[in-house]
Parts: C-alpha cells; sequence; structure tokens
C-alpha cells in the first residue's frame, strides 16, 4: 500500500519531467509531412514518454502502434493541429488502452482531430499554456460537405463515449472548419482534465502544431493570425507550400488571444460565450430567443450558436 501511495505522489513530477524533455531521441521514421512519433526520456524514472507532434496524417495509426509494441511508457504528449479524422479515431482507441495520463504541454496546440487523442486520455493533463480546440470536419481547403458533416457526428460521438459533455460537442460541431473554438479552463474541467500547477520547460521547445524540426506551414499561419488578429490579413505569402494549411492555422491564431489554459479555475468565468449561450437556451427551450444575447459576451455570433444548440437540445 505504501509503494502504491509513493508512485501516486510521484505522478505529477513525472509528468513535468516528461513535458520538459521534449528532447529528438528514438524518432520513429515517419514520411514527410507526417506525426512525428518520439520515445522521450524521464529524468529519474526508467519509463519514457511517448510525444506525438504535427498533423496527423494516414498511416500515422500504424506508427503508434509500431511505438506501442517497442515497450511501456509513463505518458503521451501531443502538439498537432489535427488532421485525418479516421486515423485520429484509431489513435485515440489504442491511447485509451493504454491507461497512462494524456498531456498537452505548454505552448502546444491540439485541435480538430487531435481533440479525440486528448479526450481518449483516462487521465487528462493541460498546462497552463496549452491551447486545446475544436471544430466541423473538413476536405482539403476547409470547405465542408455532406460527407464531412457525417465525420463530424462521427467526431462528436467518438468524444461523447469519452466522457466530453455536450456542450463541448456542440460546439464541434456549430464551429465551422474554417474557425476554432478554443476550450476554456472551466470547459476543461468539466470534462475532467487537470490542469498542471506550472508550466514545464518543454513550452520552450515545442512549436505550436509542428512536428519535431522544421516549422509546419500550419504553424506559420497560426502565428500571422496571432500576429494580426481578429480581421487581420491571413493571404499566404510568397513560399508557402500549403496555403490550405497556411490559412485554416491563421484563423486558428487571430481567435487564440484567449486560447491558452489559463484564467479561473471554475465558476461563471471559465465559460466561453458559446456555453453561457447553450445553458440559456437549453434552460429556456422553445421560448429562448437567440438571436440577441441575454447579457454582455465578447462573441455574440458564438453565444447565438450555443443557443441555438442548447434550445435543440432541450426540444425545442
Amino acid at each position: 500500500m505504501t509503494e502504491r501511495t509513493n508512485l501516486m505522489q510521484s505522478r505529477p513530477n513525472l509528468l513535468r519531467r516528461a513535458a520538459a524533455l521534449v528532447l529528438a531521441c528514438c524518432l520513429i521514421a515517419a514520411p514527410a509531412g507526417a506525426m512525428t512519433v518520439q520515445r522521450i526520456p524521464v529524468t529519474g524514472g526508467d519509463v519514457p514518454a511517448l510525444l506525438l507532434q504535427g498533423r496527423i496524417v494516414p498511416g500515422d495509426a500504424a506508427r503508434l502502434a509500431q511505438a506501442l509494441r517497442g515497450g511501456k511508457f509513463s505518458a503521451v504528449l501531443l502538439n498537432s493541429p489535427g488532421g485525418s479524422v479516421l486515423e485520429a479515431r484509431d489513435m485515440a482507441r489504442a491511447i485509451r488502452a493504454l491507461r497512462v495520463p494524456v498531456v498537452v504541454p505548454d505552448r502546444a496546440v491540439c485541435a480538430s482531430a487531435c481533440f479525440m487523442l486528448f479526450a481518449a486520455g483516462r487521465d487528462k493533463v493541460a498546462e497552463p499554456g496549452a491551447m486545446i480546440g475544436v471544430h466541423s470536419a473538413s476536405v482539403s481547403g476547409g470547405n465542408e460537405t455532406m460527407d464531412t458533416l457525417g465525420v463530424t457526428t462521427l467526431m462528436a460521438r467518438e468524444a461523447a463515449q469519452y466522457g466530453v459533455p455536450a456542450a463541448i460537442t456542440g460546439r464541434m460541431v456549430t464551429t465551422a472548419p474554417g474557425q476554432m473554438a478554443w476550450l476554456t479552463r472551466g470547459e476543461l474541467e468539466q470534462m475532467g482534465v487537470r490542469i498542471a500547477p506550472t508550466r514545464a520547460a518543454a513550452g520552450g521547445r515545442v512549436l505550436p502544431g509542428s512536428g519535431a524540426g522544421e516549422k509546419s506551414d500550419w504553424t506559420r499561419g497560426f502565428e500571422r493570425g496571432q500576429a494580426v488578429g481578429e480581421g487581420g490579413d491571413c493571404a499566404p505569402p510568397p513560399g508557402i507550400a500549403n496555403q490550405a494549411d497556411f490559412s485554416l492555422g491563421c484563423a486558428s491564431g487571430q481567435r487564440a488571444g484567449s486560447a491558452r489554459v489559463a484564467g479561473p479555475a471554475s465558476g461563471a468565468g471559465g465559460k466561453s460565450d458559446w456555453t453561457r449561450g447553450f445553458e440559456f437556451g437549453r434552460a429556456k427551450g422553445s421560448a429562448a430567443s437567440c438571436d440577441t444575447p441575454d447579457r454582455a459576451v465578447a462573441s455574440a455570433r458564438d453565444w447565438s450558436l450555443g443557443c441555438a444548440s442548447g434550445r435543440r437540445a432541450a426540444g425545442g
């Protein structure tokens, strides 16, 4: 019993050490543009962590399975802007079976399809500077079709099976593919996420949304979006190989001002405008008027979308 207690008490330190050592070690071979899979040594421990970085593409589930066959891991660290939903679904199921903490480090992004990997963790941890977001599925270029609407439904159902609340799956469904709904600390806590008390040194070595090595076009776009803000110019500059990725990253970066997991530990202050609208619509049902927010909000559009979803959830 004492041995088990000591192990549980040491887990937070183990996670911080794992996140602090984002080093190029034991990189599993992958084609250009694929997610990088790395075994990360943990100081003071014999069991390494597994770091997954970059866009999710076909074949990544097989590479993850290969890595998992290589031994035990103390934690899984995520930094990805998303990618193939079906590939992410298979990777999420493998992570679920792994039964180790899943961590989004400081400055790392886990968005779109990556959210399924995070949601699958039985023990989910986010550092204060992590950015975790959801939106609807799309085809290349960020366009939505009847097929992608079905894929979005698949993502929402998978997430619900992992215990993600309806308010968050609702944000996933109602957020357009070219936009990003960054989850607040309060929303993450509603789905059982533990917020780490401190930022680990790993944050200085993580490029948001990029794999190990060169910065991706999505990350370049994300940084542009952060710099220009909402309404700024997201036109890809010369030399960008994947202009669609740049544009999607830029749109995500434009709304990333409140993306980082920081702020109130709980209570109304941690709720997004979408969640406030959802709760209003669900409480009022068919009587809810979702055209105008019932209180001052930062994004009337997010509030109205949430309200409409809450009204439908109430049968209105």
